[in-house]
């Protein structure tokens, strides 16, 4: 949470903006559209009811309300998504600047797209990265406005030192209004999705190590995860395919292995989202917490490891009433992935080892705040198992396993941020960088998030 706290201040810049923007701002007094924006949080914990919401639809009416929170030093939050399970990340008691109604795609041409506002300061994970890297590796430029008020464009080449910073350093230097895209042709793809019994987990989980280390076709992605709803543990696997059918063996390793059910289909890309959407709607409204680890030598010994401690650890949970599920997700970082974020101009977001990876989020959701202490203790202790015994496997009797970086999107606020930039001299730059876009000190000191 921000240092800075002065309900006063928000009030007057609430008043001024509710004057220059009156079908922009939402309060307390109206109570639909506030009640409906708090409701738009993936996590409930994060829905700090603030002074009031201010929904820009424009660059200039973010530039009008930095401008304003400056001027009165107000405390404030920027929300796009609203996917942060962290605390005071994107909430306040201050001013909200709600990002919603600047979503969209326009001005699709000669190869580029702008963007609304998005995951990509934290760079990126998709489908498609095998083939083209994290999402921040496609940016051709921001619309930022600066901490000062001021918008600007930054490029590569107009400001390399913003450029680095933004391509995964988060929101400290300003507030991005566009992102423009670069763009390609793109067909139906194949896309499955296959559930296991408790009992081909293991198996399962090896499968994704080998596809993980071995895996040669850019065009095949995995997105591998176990649950525990109700008491049983469940596998989930997505499998996604960048044309509209898959070479015949290409998902072999993982149909072999006993099914409860599995489905493929021929599909437009966009509506690979539906599954992940759903659920994701499904659980809008209950308290979560991610938290995550990268590990960089797999091995099915790896996986085995992380399934039995995350499945002993997930079955304690769920007896406890108010307890609703828990989930790990084993993200594929393969070395095409890896080869492509390198060839790109320095970022923020680096990735020390250039050998495959799987990024770890472990996701815990609950139904009271009497449990928020609870879990956000159980998932500290949790993923530090999993770290220690990689670890162990590594040969390391003591200290923690693990690759030396960890994925900005899913960290949480505890973990050291010299762990999330954990590029020589990364961190350093970005204080740097941050300090010579916000002089003031506005988005350090009245702005939660990583410091």
């Amino acid at each position: 949470m921000p240092a800075h706290s002065d309900p006063s201040a928000a009030a007057t810049v609430c008043s001024t903006l509710a004057q220059t923007f009156p079908s922009k701002v939402s309060t307390p007094t109206t109570i639909i559209p506030y009640t409906l924006s708090l409701k738009t949080y993936y996590s409930s914990t994060c829905a700090i009811p603030p002074t009031c919401i201010f929904h820009p639809t424009t660059a200039q009416d973010v530039s009008a309300a930095v401008h304003l929170i400056d001027a009165h030093d107000a405390p404030f939050a920027v929300r796009s998504g609203g996917h942060s399970t962290n605390i005071g990340a994107s909430g306040t008691t201050g001013i909200l600047v709600s990002m919603d109604r600047m979503n969209g795609v326009t001005n699709v041409k000669d190869g580029k797209a702008d963007i609304g506002p998005g995951l990509l300061l934290g760079g990126g994970i998709s489908y498609l990265s095998a083939q083209y890297g994290f999402a921040i590796d496609n940016v051709h430029s921001y619309e930022l406005v600066l901490p000062n008020a001021t918008i600007t464009t930054v490029t590569e080449t107009s400001n390399p030192d913003l450029w680095f910073a933004l391509r995964g350093g988060g929101d400290k230097f300003g507030i991005v209004t566009k992102f423009t895209l670069k763009t390609r042709p793109q067909t139906l793809v194949n896309f499955g999705l296959i559930f296991y019994d408790e009992s081909q987990i293991e198996k399962y989980f090896a499968a994704v190590a080998d596809f993980t280390t071995n895996n040669k076709d850019p065009k095949a992605a995995i997105i591998p995860n176990m649950v525990v709803v109700e008491g049983n543990l469940v596998g989930i696997l997505f499998l996604f395919y960048d044309a509209p059918k898959a070479p015949e063996n290409a998902w072999t390793a993982f149909t072999s292995i006993p099914a409860v059910e599995s489905t493929f289909n021929t599909m437009p890309f966009f509506a690979t989202a539906d599954p992940l959407g759903k659920e994701t709607d499904a659980n809008y409204g209950s308290r979560q917490i991610f938290r995550t680890a990268t590990f960089d030598h797999i091995s099915p010994r790896l996986t085995s490891t992380l399934y039995n401690i995350s499945a002993t650890a997930f079955k304690k949970y769920a007896h406890i009433p108010g307890f609703l599920s828990a989930s790990i997700t084993l993200e594929p970082i393969e070395r095409s992935f890896l080869s492509i974020h390198a060839s790109t101009a320095r970022a923020a977001l680096t990735t020390p080892h250039t050998g495959p990876q799987l990024v770890v989020v472990v996701d815990y959701m609950w139904a009271v705040p009497e449990l928020d202490e609870f879990f956000y203790e159980a998932i500290r202790r949790d993923v530090g198992a999993l770290v220690d015994a990689a670890g162990k496997l590594d040969g390391k009797e003591t200290g923690k396993g693990g690759s030396p970086w960890l994925y900005p999107n899913y960290a949480g606020l505890d973990q050291p941020l010299d762990e999330i930039y954990a590029g020589e001299g990364t961190l350093e730059r970005l204080r740097r960088v941050q300090r010579s876009v916000d002089g003031k000190g506005l988005f350090r000191r009245n702005t939660g998030g990583f410091e």
